[in-house]
């Protein structure tokens, strides 16, 4: 299916239109179910579709082929299944279609390619499941947004408001590869709710080859056709048997900057490596305060990872759940055979939780959230790796638990802590760690609770405590302290047997 450069539509359609005749009422558009024993291509502006424009419903989308290759090349391409508002209808429509995909072999979508499902009405966007052998996503420095998608969009036409986007099951029994641009997302512009996303492959790799995003995304997103105000993003659940690399700007996240929530975050893997090669990477759940919500929003989501054998943090890597307006961050649950954390010449590396006031919200936030990081192994912190949770805000900092066999910090700005900065509410979170077989701190590297905040009043605090628990503590130029400019509300215990 190619266009070939024509200005007419070039596919297979099968749409419910409506018009001012019939006051924007239709029947049912008809289903689409296509069978392809060899290669499928769809390129260049052409279309597999069955859409609603009125208050029919749209037809599902089936497709089964040898292989799928959906190349934009830079016009747009692909397969969906849509619900359109429009001023004949006043923004109103059926529900958009399903879409189910499957090939054996392998899927291509590239250079503004798509598989999508969304309304742009009250009416609900399709699930779009998709099942190949290995499947590609690479918008190869284009402009067109590439990958597979549903979203919930509101326009004027109905007010900003919208019905639920759909939910993505995506399952590649070998190789699933996001790179340069390509992305897998569900998001709400409008009151709908965005989907929820789940992905099963073999191996992951996620990564923005450093010319832009790649990701998995599930977001809800406040403008001024919603006043702000949205659904819920959906949650996100990633397996992979083997590995899972994200790396170079690559990025699995659900945010809100609207007065919905943001999703839960949920991966499992054999071995994760994060990346991020000097830039911002890694799986991040966020509340961001902005402009058309006046810096309020709902909760970012919790974080649950865990990597039966290694866990590399590295270079700009990381995991966090951090909140920018009055919505809380979430929790973040670390688990894995062995962790690493290791800044290099990056500006950070770690895994946090944290609450950071800006001007939208003057400078008022909900809580960070607590850590609780588990290695069975060893667990190293070093060349300026950092746990944390802290509060740049009127929040609190949340817990931090660690757990492992071994436990290394070393380096200089190398630590795990909870930490209350200058100009916060001053109130920290407590601080446990325990180590199976022994704790090594060197190099300047620190175990810490820290109070930067100057208050009026410290004795509203909450007393927190930092506890260290191993057979051996060995300390060579490192540190274990609990520090405080303004109050003496923390407390150090530490134990060796």
């Amino acid at each position: 299916v190619d266009v070939q450069g024509s200005e007419w539509f070039t596919g297979i359609h099968n749409q419910a239109i409506s018009d001012a005749a019939n006051g924007g009422k239709t029947g049912d558009a008809g289903s689409l179910d296509i069978t392809v024993s060899g290669a499928l291509s769809i390129f260049n502006g052409g279309t597999v579709s069955s859409s609603t424009y009125s208050f029919g419903n749209a037809g599902n989308v089936k497709v089964s082929a040898g292989s799928i290759a959906i190349d934009g090349q830079g016009n747009g391409a692909g397969i969906s299944s849509n619900a359109n508002g429009n001023a004949d209808n006043g923004g109103k429509t059926g529900d958009a279609g399903s879409i189910d995909i499957m090939t054996n072999g392998a899927l291509s979508i590239v250079n503004g390619g798509q598989i999508s499902s969304s309304t742009f009405s009250v009416g609900e966007a399709g699930t779009v499941k998709v099942s190949a052998g290995s499947i590609t996503i690479d918008r190869q420095g284009g402009e067109r947004t590439t990958g597979i998608v549903s979203n919930a969009v509101g326009d004027t036409a109905n007010g900003g408001k919208a019905g639920d986007a759909g939910n993505l099951d995506i399952t590649a029994s070998g190789a699933l590869s996001i790179v340069s641009g390509g992305g897998i997302y569900s998001t709400t512009y409008s009151s709908g709710k965005a989907g929820t996303v789940k992905i099963s492959a073999g191996a992951i790799t996620i990564d923005g080859q450093g010319g832009g995003l790649a990701s998995i995304e599930s977001n809800s997103i406040g403008n001024t056709d919603n006043g702000g105000k949205a659904g819920d993003a959906g949650s996100i659940s990633i397996t992979a048997s083997g590995a899972l690399s994200i790396a170079n700007g690559g990025t699995i996240s659900s945010s809100t900057s609207s007065s919905g929530m943001a999703g839960t975050v949920k991966v499992s893997a054999g071995s994760i490596a994060i990346d991020g090669q000097g830039n911002t990477t890694g799986i991040a759940s966020q509340a961001l305060g902005e402009a058309d919500n006046a810096g309020k929003t709902g909760d970012a989501g919790s974080i649950d990872i865990t990597a039966s054998g290694a866990l590399l943090i590295v270079n700009g890597g990381g995991i966090s759940s951090t909140t920018f307006s009055f919505g809380n961050a979430g929790t973040v649950k670390v688990s894995a055979g062995s962790i690493t954390i290791d800044r290099q010449d990056s500006n950070w590396a770690g895994i946090a939780s944290q609450a950071i006031g800006d001007a939208t919200n003057g400078g008022k936030t909900g809580d960070a959230g607590n850590l609780d990081i588990a290695a069975s192994a060893a667990l190293s912190v070093i060349n300026g790796g950092k746990i944390s949770s802290g509060t740049f805000s009127s929040g609190k900092a949340g817990t931090v638990k660690i757990s492992a066999g071994t436990l290394l910090v070393d380096g200089k700005f190398s630590s795990i802590n909870a930490k209350a900065d200058a100009g916060s509410s001053g109130q920290t979170g407590s601080v446990s760690v325990t180590a199976l077989d022994g704790i090594t701190l060197s190099n300047q590297g620190t175990l810490s609770i820290q109070n930067d905040a100057t208050l009026a009043q410290p004795g509203t605090l909450t007393p927190t405590l930092l506890t260290v628990s191993a057979p051996i503590i060995a300390i060579s130029g490192g540190q274990i302290s609990a520090a405080s400019i303004a109050t003496r509300s923390t407390a150090v215990a530490r134990s060796a047997a």
